[in-house]
């Protein structure tokens, strides 16, 4: 399985990466959306793990982003400071 982890925070990136590779996930990290959304076009993904909260860009907007250019990817989105807004437009978003 090939992994996609949208992450800015290192230390969190790093333990993610981990438990997927103990997992048998073949994990990629990308520490920005931009970032993101190029490893995306270069590669097939069978999961994004997605962070709302990442310097460049709205982890809703990567989602957009990923939907618009018509990608089934399953994305898990995640973040430090979810509020009931944000999870009901990531649910919009698929």
């Amino acid at each position: 399985m090939h992994l996609l982890i949208i992450e800015d925070e290192y230390a969190l990136a790093a333990a993610l990466s981990t438990v997927a590779r103990r997992l048998g996930a073949d994990p990629a990290v990308a520490a920005s959306g931009q970032a993101g959304l190029d490893k995306l076009a270069k590669r097939s993904f069978d999961l994004v793990v997605l962070d709302i909260g990442l310097p460049d860009m709205s982890g809703l907007e990567v989602l957009r982003q990923i939907r618009a250019s018509a990608s089934t990817v399953p994305v898990l989105v995640i973040t430090a400071h979810g509020t009931l807004e944000n999870a009901l437009e990531a649910k919009r978003l698929g």
